[in-house]
């Protein structure tokens, strides 16, 4: 197995960070990941083994504002940032991947992105693989402090509201260690703007 860090250039022009993990021989096809809320590429390391062992190329990226890319720590101004940049960073993987199936997947906040990507966008994919996707319908009273939330985000983006609990991360004691641990792993409070 191979690993290379490198950059991409993402919607805007900012540059973010990413990491790809390669088989020893030729690829069978690849996947280009969206992680989750608050975490980075680098958590997906025992994926990437397990992928290219089976012959798949792993391919992730530090979304803005996560693990080494570059903004306002998990701050979201508008979805179409993390669309925008979703979209180069498929066409980067693709231009790469010399013909290869290159199949979308998100985690989480991630599988959100990549499944409204596919829905709004209407990418061209060989498949969508969701692992816990931040998707479905609030119902009422969560939608009113949804709601609530929402129009505080407005007025102050960057307001703290709350922590995520690192114990509903996974029910591995091991991986929660290793997530409190992670420096790239970003602790402190959801910003209103996300």
């Amino acid at each position: 197995m191979q690993v290379i860090e490198s950059t991409f250039l993402g919607g805007d022009g900012i540059v973010l960070f990413r990491r790809s993990w390669l088989p020893e021989g030729a690829a069978k096809g690849a996947i280009a990941l969206v992680h989750g809320y608050a975490e980075h590429s680098g958590r997906y390391a025992w994926f990437g083994q397990q992928l290219t062992a089976a012959g798949y190329a792993l391919h992730a990226y530090d979304l803005r504002g996560h693990g080494q890319s570059p903004g306002p720590r998990t701050l979201v101004r508008s979805m179409n940032e993390h669309l925008d940049d979703l979209g180069h960073f498929l066409a980067t993987v693709r231009a790469e991947s010399s013909g290869l199936r290159v199949y979308l997947m998100g985690h989480s906040m991630g599988g959100g992105i990549a499944t409204l990507y596919t829905v709004s966008r209407g990418p061209e994919l060989p498949g969508l693989i969701l692992s816990g996707p931040a998707v479905g319908r609030i119902r009422y009273p969560a939608r009113l402090m949804v709601n609530l939330i929402g129009l505080f985000g407005r007025i102050r983006p960057g307001a703290g509201v709350r922590v995520l609990p690192a114990d509903g991360v996974s029910r591995d004691p091991e991986v929660v260690t290793a997530y409190v641990a992670d420096p790239l792993v970003y602790r402190g409070k959801m910003p209103a703007g996300l």
